[in-house]
């Protein structure tokens, strides 16, 4: 991979105050720029918020009012920072979909232009050449290929631990990857970050607060989905977390009596609620 010697990247991960970018916003940014000989400079950043912090994010990223009070700066402040770091590298995130939402729509509401950035995903990278994992998932990947860098869903560690994952896939592929040509071939797609378009449904507050009443409440009910060959299933579950991945929105369910957790896509889905009825969300976008 000898004209890969000189290449560099730059792994992006971020942290949020909730799932919705139009709602939500960004209150920390991590990257980490890199190259086949390591992980070299560090960036990270805290955003004060303008709103309030869904405390299911909380929950999961542990960052305090008090830590964002004192060392937060303004989004006006700190993205102009970011872009600064990332110069003019590709850039790696692991779904890239979801940090890209929040990143472009931040730069949207400050009026910030956008770079050209080409960028890659490990989530895409890996449902591709390693289809045989049970979990696309990062903290996954983690396991898989013995990885530590910190705290997990906290930016920095995150986008190091992203970096790696990245490496190790160009690792183990490496006998795929030996020209400039190739290596596009398998990063399957690239894209421009000045081009990303955020797409989520209109009713995306109504399914969040539907689904969130579901995972309180902890009542079991049946859903109808679609499976990527078209074989309809029906299972009895519980719902576990709501997810958005690929700017598309997923339910995480726990199935009844087969002990095992699946995503169903929610609006290629059907919903029996035994108050209402039969319930469909249409994916209609902004």
């Amino acid at each position: 991979m000898n004209f890969l010697d000189e290449a560099q990247w730059v792994a992006v991960d971020t942290e949020t105050t909730g799932l919705n970018p139009y709602k939500h916003e960004l209150i920390e940014i991590g990257a980490v720029r890199f190259s086949l000989k390591g992980l070299a400079e560090r960036f990270q950043v805290l955003i004060k918020p303008r709103g309030k912090f869904d405390p299911r994010a909380r929950a999961v990223n542990l960052i305090s009012n008090e830590e964002l009070e004192k060392s937060g700066i303004p989004l006006q402040e700190a993205l102009p920072k970011f872009f600064d770091f990332i110069q003019e590298d590709s850039l790696v995130f692991h779904n890239a979909p979801f940090d890209l939402s929040f990143i472009v729509t931040a730069a949207n509401t400050i009026g910030y232009p956008l770079p050209a950035n080409t960028y890659y995903d490990n989530l895409h990278l890996s449902r591709v050449h390693f289809s045989e994992r049970k979990s696309h998932a990062l903290a996954a990947l983690r396991g898989i290929f013995n990885i530590e860098t910190g705290q997990a869903h906290r930016a920095l560690a995150d986008a190091e631990a992203t970096a790696l994952i990245f490496l190790a896939s160009l690792k183990e592929k490496g006998q795929q990857i030996t020209s400039k040509k190739k290596f596009q071939k398998f990063m399957k797609i690239s894209r421009r970050l000045d081009r990303f378009k955020v797409r989520l449904p209109k009713n995306f507050e109504e399914i969040q607060k539907y689904f969130d009443r579901r995972i309180k409440t902890g009542e079991l009910f049946k859903v109808q989905y679609s499976d990527k060959e078209g074989r309809q299933h029906l299972h009895l579950v519980k719902a576990k977390e709501l997810m958005v991945f690929n700017q598309n929105i997923f339910l995480k369910v726990e199935v009844q009596t087969e002990n095992r957790e699946i995503l169903v896509p929610i609006a290629q889905s059907i919903f029996f609620d035994n108050e209402i009825g039969t319930i469909q969300f249409l994916s209609t976008e902004r």
